[in-house]
This record gives C-alpha cells, sequence and structure tokens, in this order.
C-alpha cells in the first residue's frame, strides 16, 4: 500500500499504467484486502491492523480532495506513521527486555538462595557423620561453593 513510495522492484515496463509507481500502486492496493484477510483468518493481533487502516486513510482523504492530483504531497504523513510506529516498537522491545532482565535476575537470586540453603543442609545433617578429615575437606569446599555464588 505504501510501497510505491521508496520502490519500483527495478520494474520498467508499466504494463500499460501511467507510471511504474502506479502500476505498483494498483498491485498492492489489490493484494492489500486479501492479506487483511489472511491475517484476519490467522487472528493476527489487533493492535497490528492500525497500519492498515492508517494508510488506507491517507489515500481516502486524497481521493476526495479534489486540489491534489498525486498523493505526494501526503508522503509526510506516510513517513511519521512509519516514525510514529518504529518509535513505539522500539518503547516495547525496551519494556519487554527490562521485565526479562528483572525477571532473570529474581530467578538468579532465588537459585542462589536456594543452593545456599541445600549446601547449609546438607552440612548440619550428613557431614557430621563423615570421618573428621573428610569433612574438614567439604567445609572448605562448601564455603568456596557458597562465596562463589556471591560474585
Amino acid at each position: 500500500m505504501f510501497t510505491d513510495k521508496f520502490t519500483t522492484f527495478g520494474i520498467e515496463d508499466s504494463q500499460g499504467y501511467k507510471t511504474v509507481e502506479t502500476l505498483i500502486w494498483f498491485i498492492t492496493q489489490s493484494l492489500g484486502p486479501i492479506v487483511f484477510a489472511i491475517a484476519a483468518l490467522l487472528g493476527a493481533y489487533r493492535i497490528f491492523y492500525f497500519v492498515p487502516i492508517y494508510v488506507y486513510s491517507i489515500q481516502i482523504y486524497w481521493a476526495f480532495d479534489q486540489s491534489l492530483k498525486v498523493d505526494d504531497p501526503l508522503l509526510h504523513f506516510y513517513a511519521l506513521g512509519c516514525i510514529f510506529g518504529v518509535f513505539l516498537l522500539l518503547l516495547t522491545f525496551i519494556f519487554i527486555i527490562q521485565k526479562l532482565s528483572k525477571a532473570n535476575y529474581i530467578l538468579i537470586k532465588n537459585i542462589k538462595k536456594s543452593t545456599r540453603f541445600l549446601s547449609t543442609h546438607v552440612f548440619d545433617n550428613y557431614v557430621e557423620k563423615l570421618p573428621e578429615k573428610d569433612q574438614k575437606n567439604y567445609t572448605i569446599d562448601t564455603i568456596k561453593f557458597i562465596d562463589s555464588l556471591d560474585k
């Protein structure tokens, strides 16, 4: 729907249309509703319907404005919509990454607590039954391991 504004895909023959851009515009206008219907069948998120509705709205405005012969003067509206969409997408990615980082931090913290608990539980209940030499070795290894968790 917006493709004719930035590429011609290397097409040189306009197939009887005034320009190659017009040909591409007609093709994308024909394929747009088909892609829209397929997306609806596949259960796309409703927020993604905003993009084609936005573009079609600009084109409807162009169709009813008699002073505009081509929709190129409305290009800044297309660009503003694209910039706003990319900005929202980046904000969403940043938000998701922050949430995942916080969840991972909490998970690692809980794993460290569990490991510390298990090592002290094993020491308190089972190490005392070992010979004295093995108790010392286990104690030294356990302390090193617990200290490594804090790094």
